[in-house]
């Protein structure tokens, strides 16, 4: 483990707080939404993600809404947008890190996810977890942080669960309850 929460900002009404995203927890009351999620735009650049005690092979990301147990209800709200997959090989990576599109000193884009209303159905469903690996020339990506972007402040995200070859590196999910995974890179 070694991950620690980071991200550009939170929504503070006693939920909704940064720590939410590897606190191994689904559910409203365990996500995060940043500063933005009653309709702010404090946050112009909304995301969250883990910085690592040391560099790790990522090997597949994933996160969601909900992952469909039903503990506190099924959100399916806030989960449609761009999520915009970054990794940082910088040391300490955190809120001050920028942006650079080189990963040794800054923030790079491993890549995009879009989910779109209406994309629902059985075998699909936006809200829920999914997992999508991640490589770089075919390889893990050499990272010491992991965020990910979200085109609207407004978004939730539950867990963020980063994978390595060998090892969790934020925690093992509780059980898989995606559908229509694919291979992200």
């Amino acid at each position: 483990n070694g991950a620690v929460a980071i991200a550009s900002s939170e929504l503070n009404l006693g939920i909704h707080f940064i720590a939410n995203i590897n606190d191994r927890l689904y559910g409203n009351r365990s996500s995060w939404i940043s500063a933005n999620g009653l309709g702010g735009a404090s946050d112009l650049d909304p995301w969250i993600g883990v910085a690592f005690s040391s560099t790790v092979a990522v090997s597949s990301v994933a996160w969601g809404r909900d992952n469909g147990d039903n503990q506190e209800g099924v959100f399916k709200d806030r989960a449609t947008g761009v999520y915009t997959i970054q990794f940082t090989r910088a040391l300490n990576p955190g809120s001050t890190t920028p942006e650079t599109g080189d990963a040794s000193t800054g923030w790079q884009s491993l890549g995009q996810v879009e989910y779109t209303t209406g994309e629902d159905t059985q075998q699909f469903a936006a809200y829920l977890r999914h997992q999508f690996e991640v490589s770089a020339g075919g390889n893990a990506v050499e990272a010491t942080g992991l965020r990910i972007k979200v085109s609207d402040g407004q978004m939730a995200i539950d867990e963020l669960e980063v994978y390595s070859r060998h090892q969790t590196i934020t925690f093992a999910p509780m059980a898989d309850k995606s559908y229509g995974d694919a291979p992200f890179a």
